[in-house]
C-alpha cells in the first residue's frame, strides 16, 4: 500500500500515453499526476476477472480468476532470450480487479475514460538452487 496513489497514476499515466510495457513502470513528475483526475476519487472493486481466449484448436474460450482463491497467473515474458536466462514467461498473484474513470487534462479527449485495473504481485524468480534438498 506504500506509493499506492502516485504508483497507480504512474501506471495510468503509461497506459494513457501508449507506453509500451517493458517490466518497468515510468515515474512521472507530480504535475503530471495532477493532470490524471480519478472521478469522485473512486475504484469499483470486483470480485471475478474473466479472460476470454482461442484455444489451440480455434475454439472460444474462458478462463475466471479470482483474487480470494489465490489466483496465480503466467503470462509470456517481455523480455529478450538474453535477459535472465531467456525464461519465457512471469509469474504472478492477482491482488485485487478494480476499474475507475479517469479525466487526462491536456489531452484531445478530455472526456471521462474507464481503466480496467489489476493489482499484482509479481513473483520473482530463484536464481540459485531451491527447493526440497538444495543445500
Amino acid at each position: 500500500m506504500q506509493d499506492f496513489l502516485p504508483r497507480l497514476k504512474d501506471h495510468i499515466l503509461s497506459w494513457l500515453l501508449g507506453h509500451d510495457y517493458t517490466g518497468d513502470e515510468s515515474n512521472f513528475t507530480s504535475t503530471d499526476h495532477n493532470a490524471v483526475i480519478i472521478v469522485n476519487n473512486c475504484l469499483y472493486q470486483h470480485k471475478v476477472l474473466h479472460i476470454n481466449y482461442t484455444t489451440y484448436d480455434m475454439r472460444c474460450a474462458q478462463d475466471s480468476l479470482n483474487p480470494r482463491l489465490h489466483a496465480d497467473f503466467m503470462v509470456l515474458a517481455h523480455e529478450d532470450e538474453g535477459e535472465h536466462g531467456g525464461h519465457p514467461y512471469w509469474y504472478g498473484l492477482i491482488l485485487n480487479i478494480f476499474h475507475t474513470f479517469v479525466i487526462h487534462h491536456g489531452s484531445a479527449n478530455e472526456a471521462p475514460q474507464q481503466i480496467d485495473l489489476l493489482w499484482v504481485r509479481w513473483f520473482g524468480r530463484c536464481e540459485s538452487k531451491c527447493g526440497f534438498g538444495s543445500e
